[in-house]
């Protein structure tokens, strides 16, 4: 799993919040299981999936499913432990505090961009 991400709006750069990469089939499988909930302002994105499930998990989760290109397909704003979400066009999910869409950060078609922390 990689640490250090910003995740931007797109169309305006404008900082969403930090997340974790889970790019590989463990850090995927495993994903926000077995931590704290995460702070609002941070995530973990699992890349090349299309659905997750909440089995073992203490704490609901919101999630953002995201094209191939990181266009958001749909948002499920929270969803309960032991649930199972998935759409079949996403790629990728972000896996968020609920809290963390509060401020409203994400719209259906919004695309979205990952850039390093160093790259500031």
């Amino acid at each position: 799993m990689k640490d250090g991400l910003t995740l931007l709006d797109a169309n305006t750069g404008r900082a969403l919040g930090q997340v974790r990469l889970a790019d590989d089939p463990l850090s995927r499988l495993r994903g926000l299981l077995g931590t704290r909930e995460p702070p609002p302002e941070c995530g973990l994105l699992l890349k090349n999936c299309r659905s997750i499930h909440t089995a073992f998990m203490a704490y609901d989760i919101a999630l953002v499913f995201l094209d191939r290109h990181y266009r958001v397909l749909d948002i499920a704003p929270r969803v309960a432990p032991w649930s199972i979400q998935g759409r079949r066009r996403a790629r990728h999910v972000l896996e968020l505090s609920p809290a963390f869409l509060d401020a409203d950060p994400f719209y259906i078609d919004q695309l979205l961009k990952l850039e390093s922390r160093r790259a500031h």
